[in-house]
């Protein structure tokens, strides 16, 4: 599982590196989401906004609606959503989400 600690609050970039089976994704012409839960698997709607960086190395970020993400509400469990066209795959692909913690400020 991977761990991101993030401040309560902020809404400066997160950048992340999507890959599968330990190899980096190609993003190109890929279209990429995110789906966030908090500590109580409730969805977080409208978490920022999600961009493709880096296309070829599977560079992506988010940058967090300021309100979003909450150190009460921590642990959230992450996953980013990879589309093309009609097939869909979520990131990671294992049973386990990424895990990001927001500290009391």
């Amino acid at each position: 599982m991977t761990i991101h600690v993030m401040p309560e609050g902020t809404t400066e970039p997160q950048a992340f590196q999507l890959s599968a089976d330990g190899a980096v994704l190609n993003l190109t012409g890929l279209t990429v989401g995110i789906e966030v839960k908090d500590k109580n698997k409730t969805v977080v709607t409208s978490p920022g906004t999600v961009s493709v960086v880096n296309a070829a190395t599977g560079i992506v970020q988010l940058a967090p609606t300021a309100s979003k993400f909450s150190h009460t509400l921590s642990p959230y469990s992450v996953r980013w959503t990879v589309t093309n066209g009609g097939a869909l795959f979520k990131v990671p692909n294992s049973f386990i989400p990424e895990q990001w913690q927001v500290p009391l400020p």
